[in-house]
């Protein structure tokens, strides 16, 4: 792996809920957000018939450098697109980077709310 390919930035989210006292109910936490640099390509036919055909263009493979505490539960945002973390490859390849393969929420080309099409 090029450091040099890792030339996109990309947005990783979660909210750990937290437990409301006065309810005993939980709330959304505060959200705890990363940027990083990574690599991104669209996933192979070979792997989009795994997923199944109707999803092959949503899926996509972000590459970066190894980082703990990732897991399915994230969000990744890239280009304004937000993409649920489907797999994570939990061994770190090719000098300390791992692989997230990641799906379009809302489907492709939907964008996040408030934001106009042009």
């Amino acid at each position: 792996m090029d450091p040099g390919s890792l030339i996109h930035r990309i947005t990783i989210s979660s909210s750990e809920p937290k437990i409301d006292p006065e309810t005993l109910g939980y709330t959304p936490g505060d959200p705890k957000i990363c940027s990083v640099r990574a690599a991104v390509k669209g996933m192979r036919a070979s792997e989009g018939l795994i997923a199944g055909a109707e999803r092959l263009n949503q899926l996509l493979q972000f590459t970066l450098r190894w980082r703990s505490g990732l897991d399915t539960s994230m969000v990744i945002t890239w280009q304004g697109q937000d993409y649920d973390i489907e797999y994570i490859d939990p061994t770190p390849f090719e000098r300390n980077y791992m692989r997230i393969r990641a799906i379009a929420r809302g489907g492709v080309g939907s964008k996040k709310e408030g934001e106009q099409g042009g």
